[in-house]
């Protein structure tokens, strides 16, 4: 699960990256995306690539898909997608609405006890949590897949999850975490059949990735 993540991006690099590494163009086509932005919350806006037509396109929606219930749901498991209750509507959306979200690292929390004392000095324990970051080794910046919808007169998308790695599983206790795709691998995701989208909804090898404490601002 992931509920927090950051988008250090300089959205003229990537457009050049992009441009250079498949030789198409990448089209900012909404508002700029400030090139720091630490903490990125359910309902924040997003920075996020997808395809529409012919054309790449590099734009900020809404994150969380609003729910009958009131539920924002930001997280969509790849297992629930592959053979949950609704798994016809996921993988319609999955498969007619791609997108990949645009990283520079993400946040999950550790619960942990720690020993404290009471206001009158007796020994007690105290729940904490906290936040983790991670990061990839050599990359600035990654992608996580993921998929929209229309809502109203807005449109809003939600990170895909899938079973968590050894490094990740000794933070967070549920033992997700999103699916993490470099730039050629976003490409076959936002053009591949539905299965193809699926199989490259894997865990990301531990051996990549660094973590590490992390101070929220």
């Amino acid at each position: 699960m992931c509920t927090s993540f950051n988008a250090i991006v300089n959205t003229s690099k990537l457009i050049a990256e992009f441009r250079k590494a498949f030789q198409s163009e990448l089209i900012l086509t909404s508002k700029p995306f400030p090139e720091k932005v630490n903490n990125i919350r359910p309902t924040d806006e997003v920075l996020v690539i997808r395809k529409t037509g012919d054309e790449y396109i590099l734009e900020v929606i809404r994150w969380g898909f609003k729910l009958q219930s009131g539920i924002v749901m930001v997280n969509s498991r790849i297992e629930e997608i592959i053979q949950g209750r609704a798994a016809d509507y996921w993988q319609s959306l999955l498969k007619d609405n791609p997108c990949l979200f645009v990283m520079s690292s993400y946040i999950e929390w550790k619960g942990d006890v720690i020993d404290t004392f009471t206001p009158k000095g007796k020994p007690t324990k105290k729940k904490i949590k906290q936040p983790y970051k991670f990061t990839l080794n050599e990359e600035e910046i990654f992608l996580s897949a993921g998929y929209f919808r229309k809502e109203g007169m807005e449109e809003a998308c939600t990170i895909i999850t899938t079973e968590g790695n050894d490094m990740t599983r000794l933070i967070h206790e549920k033992n997700r975490m999103p699916v993490i795709l470099n730039l050629e691998e976003g490409i076959k995701f936002l053009n591949g059949t539905l299965e193809e989208k699926i199989a490259l909804c894997r865990t990301y090898p531990p051996d990549k990735m660094n973590s590490e404490p992390a101070a929220l601002s």
